[in-house]
């Protein structure tokens, strides 16, 4: 994990507009979509049939579900290593955009260039922030998944 950089969200705010970090990779393992398969009901031979994948996917392995991807999102977050030192509580809004762009193989390795889109002051000293992940596939750096993210910072 980086560094911790300590920031207020007023700080952070100044930032709208660039690249605020990239994310530590992380490795998508079959076990992780097997797992993730299990939780949501999704089992479609492409993601848990790793030997009718090999025979009859056109990747030749099984993919990860994009669900799957857009569940790492906080873990990417964290990784680049803001703490925000004015927060009360952090409250996900969800997404203003998703596409899934391409396929995350098992065992590919993603990360995500995330960038401070905005950061609005709503009222009782809160603040609502868009973040857009392009999450990549580290082995070619193509895009995978484009997410922009609402989250809503509750301050001291």
């Amino acid at each position: 994990m980086a560094e911790q950089k300590l920031i207020t969200t007023a700080d952070l705010a100044k930032k709208a507009g660039e690249i605020i970090g990239t994310s530590e990779p992380i490795k998508i393992t079959q076990k992780m979509i097997n797992d993730f398969a299990k939780v949501t009901g999704d089992n479609q031979w492409i993601h848990v049939d790793p030997e009718k994948a090999k025979k009859e996917s056109p990747f030749k392995t099984t993919i990860a579900h994009g669900f799957l991807i857009l569940a790492l999102i906080p873990q990417f977050n964290e990784s680049i290593g803001y703490k925000i030192t004015d927060v009360k509580r952090k409250i996900n809004l969800g997404f203003n955009r998703i596409r899934f762009i391409r396929p995350v193989p098992a065992s590919s390795e993603i990360y995500s260039v995330i960038k401070l889109i905005s950061v609005t002051k709503t009222e009782n000293k809160n603040y609502q922030i868009q973040l857009n992940h392009t999450i990549k596939l580290k082995k070619t750096d193509k895009t995978a998944c484009q997410a922009k993210m609402l989250v809503l910072i509750q301050t001291n």
